[in-house]
């Protein structure tokens, strides 16, 4: 049996790289504007990416630990839009929302960074190195192996305990080892007179920072990641019925939320980045607004004109 699906999968391969193909044909022939100008966001994003970077590497100041912390956001978010392109223009629409998904949390997060300064910026630096060296130190402690060696992760274990006992010891009840535990000191009180504090989860960095408007998008987005019943359901069938392939269907419903979340992360991530706003800001400043409006733009663009002016006004 496996030998005859392997056969017919080769006969067949022509015909679904040729219906693959037209799907992708009628995505870009519907949004064709609006590919144009996520394109020139993408680029716009991957430019200020590189003015970050060198700026970054060129100064050393107690602003350091912002710049470096929304440098890896801003390099992150980068890669996440361009997946999501791909998968938007393949059809694939259910993977592009999950990928959004993670672009509105490094949207928030920037915007936490950013508004919070540098003590905040050096917990979720320190925080990611605690966490990722504690996920490879475990991976190869049941496998014997890794992308790290042995020596060097003795020598991150070292770092890593030596950073949360700092941490744990300045803080009462401090969930710093846990999930978003590098926002715990930015939580409020769980109750008046508390000394213990709410814990911090991406719901409570939304309310934070202001951004609970995708709230309901982004459950809707979480079943699809996590593929709960809802989320099973929505990807398994369209209006036309059973889905086994690319589709042309909701490509605008997630274009839509991704050019808003992105203007939003480069606003946090090249504003927030300098702590006046000298010449180099300025210019900074500028590019993070035309790409605004480029993403102002696309929004309108990717929005059906019967629904444009009801739809605009409630995305932007």
């Amino acid at each position: 049996m496996a030998e005859d699906i392997l056969a017919f999968s080769k006969e067949e391969h022509a015909k679904r790289d040729e219906r693959a193909l037209g799907v992708r044909r009628q995505i870009e022939d519907e949004w064709r504007e609006g590919w144009e100008l996520f394109d020139a966001v993408v680029f716009s994003a991957q430019q200020s990416g590189f003015l970050l970077g060198t700026r970054s590497s060129e100064i050393d100041d107690e602003y350091s630990a912002v710049r470096l912390a929304l440098l890896a956001i801003h390099v992150t978010a980068v890669s996440t839009l361009q997946e999501i392109g791909v998968l938007l223009r393949a059809g694939f629409w259910a993977g592009a929302s999950g990928r959004w998904r993670s672009l509105h949390e490094l949207a928030v997060t920037s915007r936490v960074v950013a508004e919070y300064g540098p003590h905040i910026a050096q917990r979720y630096l320190d925080h990611g190195f605690i966490v990722q060296t504690r996920r490879l130190v475990e991976f190869y402690k049941r496998h014997g192996r890794g992308p790290v060696g042995q020596d060097e992760l003795q020598h991150r274990q070292a770092e890593a305990d030596r950073l949360v006992s700092v941490y744990v010891s300045n803080e009462v009840r401090g969930p710093f080892h846990m999930e978003y535990g590098w926002a715990a000191t930015l939580m409020p009180r769980a109750k008046k007179d508390s000394s213990v504090r709410i814990r911090p989860t991406l719901v409570e960095l939304e309310k934070l920072v202001g951004a609970a408007e995708d709230r309901l998008l982004v459950t809707s987005a979480h079943g699809i990641v996590h593929v709960d019943s809802a989320g099973v359901m929505a990807v398994a069938f369209a209006d036309e019925g059973m889905v086994l392939g690319p589709t042309p269907a909701h490509i605008a419903a997630v274009a839509r939320p991704t050019m808003r979340s992105t203007s939003i992360l480069m606003d946090s991530t090249i504003l927030g980045s300098e702590p006046v706003l000298d010449d180099h800001a300025m210019v900074m400043a500028l590019n993070a607004a035309a790409t605004a409006e480029l993403a102002m733009r696309a929004i309108q663009t990717f929005t059906p004109i019967d629904d444009r002016e009801g739809r605009v006004a409630s995305d932007t």
